[in-house]
């Protein structure tokens, strides 16, 4: 059995992987982030960072037996999937929710919060390929409630059809920056720190397909009602106390419903109303 000679890092989590296939460890490896420490000015988070190293055997992360073929590349699939949801469940303390979570070139904190298909993980490549933006997470935004932090999360990735070509139509450089069905992880867009859980921008997206004319559509909610609609997409309800805990993220936050419209349109809007923050 091979370990990892690095020590890598999904939120609070520092891991090693272990595996009979070398392949294997090197494609992992290749997909997370290695573990750094915070740089100054960055949210310190030292008991976490004191947490012990622990180890993760990825034969008892895969279905059956394990891989019995050998890995090609990137493209190890389920061991991926089990790592990422073992890395998540780990944080069974904190709030997480089906969110993005950036920070745009100007310092302002931004959550994209909406089911499944309603393209938070392409407008988060979008305004980090064409705009800058730092990416915390992309899918799952874990907030810690005790630290009040939110976790930076760098995860791999693997777009949907049609992913690709949207993207390129906003970034025609990222052509040939996604594999085709396969895992990919690019360190350089997303943020290395976690950041103050007090977020400037708040936007729940509806479902792709919920706006038949697919015209871009803003509707200005309050907390109240942003927080209304991620409890079925969140842990909120399930421990006293975590609705209130999320309500202070998002309480002087400008709050959206965005439904609808292109990609370019949604990026625009995003790098419009950040600039108008006060």
């Amino acid at each position: 059995m091979t370990k990892s000679s690095k020590v890598l890092r999904l939120g609070k989590c520092r891991f090693r992987v272990e595996s009979e296939q070398s392949e294997l460890i090197e494609a992992i490896e290749a997909l997370f982030s290695e573990d750094r420490q915070p740089v100054n000015g960055s949210v310190a988070v030292a008991d976490q960072l004191e947490e012990e190293v622990f180890v993760e055997r990825l034969v008892d992360l895969v279905d059956g037996e394990g891989m019995k073929e050998p890995v090609d590349g990137l493209e190890c699939h389920s061991p991926v999937i089990a790592l990422v949801n073992r890395l998540y469940g780990r944080h069974g303390d904190c709030i997480w929710l089906d969110a993005a979570s950036l920070l745009s070139p100007t310092g302002r904190l931004v959550l994209l919060a909406g089911p499944s298909h309603s393209g938070k993980t392409t407008l988060s490549l979008g305004l980090a390929l064409s705009k800058y933006w730092s990416i915390l997470s992309e899918d799952i935004t874990l907030i810690d409630p005790q630290l009040k932090v939110v976790y930076s999360c760098p995860t791999p990735s693997k777009l949907r059809a049609g992913t690709a070509e949207r993207l390129a139509e906003v970034c025609p450089t990222s052509v040939d920056k996604f594999p085709e069905s396969a895992w990919f992880f690019d360190e350089s867009m997303y943020a290395a720190e976690s950041l103050p859980a007090k977020f400037e921008l708040a936007l729940y997206l509806d479902a792709i397909g919920e706006n038949d004319s697919n015209e871009l559509l803003i509707e200005k909610i309050t907390p109240a009602e942003l927080l209304k609609r991620v409890l079925p997409i969140s842990n909120l309800l399930k421990l006293t106390g975590r609705a209130d805990l999320f309500y202070e993220t998002v309480e002087t936050a400008s709050c959206l419903r965005i439904s609808g419209g292109k990609l370019g349109e949604r990026i625009d809007l995003l790098e419009s109303i950040v600039k108008n923050i006060d």
